[in-house]
């Protein structure tokens, strides 16, 4: 293959290669749903739904009950990108769609038909084509940054041989499904942990002196103002447990380009801190938050504002500020991961909802958090159960840090295949 380069309207690409217009080599929502449909329920897909590669959720609910936008028809291999401040990267790659499945109307729905569509939609994601996008979106006079999908349709694609196409999509989608593959396991993990919770400290089925199930094996259970529990724990305040129940309450530092990630409750996504959606703020202003509200190794951060409910673990010495979320510092080293995963539970975070403040936006102030309620086991149980979890948690912890280094190589890799800047032999594959 040649190693020479040619000037295109998207800048140099490989002299053996062409360049072609999406709409050249795909189609853009070319199905939507009829008055006469006889679809009953449907797959959902929104636009808050997806995130940068992610769809993590997809509403079932009959099409008669489902918003006006719910219309275009989605089908395996088909590309999601939003319409709509395209620089928040809604976007994502769909995989063993339903007959029934239907995205929103905000969304374009691109269908490669003369390219692979693995390299289209690797392509049409680069930060590089989402930052023409979002110039495009900013430049309209909408009330929000938008743009029309023949924006897309117009635009151009690089167009390598369909081998060579195939070739740089498998090395991106092989990252990609690794990452995907460490985020299942972590979710497994974290129900793994949530059920030996509720073993231990709902049903009370914690391992007794002899190794037997507490509760099942006849121990003692007592009366508490949260019920049974029991002989030997009690029921306590959260801040007789924590050294200190803090917030991240304060005025919103400026984004600087050095310095420590703000982290909020929105930045905590499958129970770990997603920091590349954070902005960074300067050393002086981390400063004045650290004084505050300080995050260390063991602590547990909770969103009190906003998000309601969602909590993250923090799991290394990493400094970062924090802003809009509890920190809860536990007294002793062995109450972390009880506290984490009490906040973690679903009923807890139901139960505390339900009795939070706030008509246009609900929190949850200091002196509720401080003077929750809650049950405490025997120091004995909680540091076997400290010792039990450790390993899930610090399993956790190493596929999210590989997490990071796959996508930062992924992101690397991401620019420099797309305009030839690296190739791949095609011999190796033949």
């Amino acid at each position: 293959m040649t190693k020479g380069f040619k000037e295109t309207e998207i800048g140099l690409i490989p002299d053996d290669w062409d360049l072609k217009t999406v709409t050249d080599v795909a189609n853009i929502n070319e199905s939507s749903i009829k008055k006469n449909s006889k679809l009953g329920l449907i797959k959902y897909i929104d636009i808050a739904s997806v995130d940068k590669g992610i769809i993590n959720d997809m509403q079932i609910i009959s099409l008669s009950e489902a918003p006006t936008r719910a219309k275009r028809i989605v089908k395996d291999d088909d590309i999601l990108i939003s319409t709509v401040r395209p620089n928040l990267k809604h976007y994502a790659f769909v995989n063993k769609a339903k007959s029934n499945t239907v995205a929103s109307t905000g969304f374009a729905v691109i269908s490669a038909k003369k390219i692979n569509p693995k390299f289209l939609y690797y392509y049409l994601t680069t930060d590089k084509y989402t930052e023409y996008l979002t110039a495009i979106a900013e430049s309209h006079t909408s009330a929000y940054p938008s743009f029309n999908p023949d924006i897309i349709e117009k635009s151009f694609v690089p167009y390598p041989s369909k081998d060579e196409q195939y070739l740089i999509s498998k090395v991106l989608s092989d990252l990609d499904n690794k990452i995907e593959l460490n985020n299942e396991m972590n979710r497994t993990l974290e129900a793994l942990g949530q059920a030996i919770f509720r073993h231990w400290f709902i049903d009370f089925m914690f391992p007794d002196e002899n190794g037997q199930p507490y509760k099942s094996t006849g121990g003692e259970m007592i009366d508490s103002e949260l019920g049974k529990i029991p002989n030997g724990w009690k029921v306590t305040k959260l801040s007789d447990i924590c050294s200190k129940v803090i917030d991240g309450t304060h005025d919103s530092p400026s984004p600087d380009y050095e310095g420590y990630y703000l982290v909020t409750g929105r930045h905590i996504i499958n129970g770990f801190i997603d920091f590349s959606k954070c902005y960074k703020i300067s050393p002086e202003e981390h400063q004045k938050v650290m004084m505050r509200s300080k995050p260390e190794k063991g602590d547990t951060i909770f969103s009190n504002i906003g998000t309601l409910g969602t909590a993250t673990f923090v799991d290394q010495d990493f400094e970062f500020s924090i802003k809009n979320v509890a920190l809860f510092k536990p007294l002793k080293p062995i109450y972390s991961s009880f506290i984490y995963l009490y906040f973690l539970y679903p009923k807890t975070v139901k139960k505390m909802v339900n009795s939070s403040s706030g008509t246009t936006q609900r929190f949850f102030s200091l002196k509720f958090l401080r003077s929750w309620e809650l049950i405490k086991p025997s120091d004995e149980i909680l540091l076997e159960f400290n010792n039990f979890l450790h390993p899930i948690l610090e399993m956790r912890t190493s596929l999210n840090a590989q997490n990071k280094n796959l996508s930062q190589i992924r992101d690397s890799l991401l620019p420099k295949l797309m305009s030839g800047k690296i190739r791949i032999p095609l011999e190796d594959e033949k």
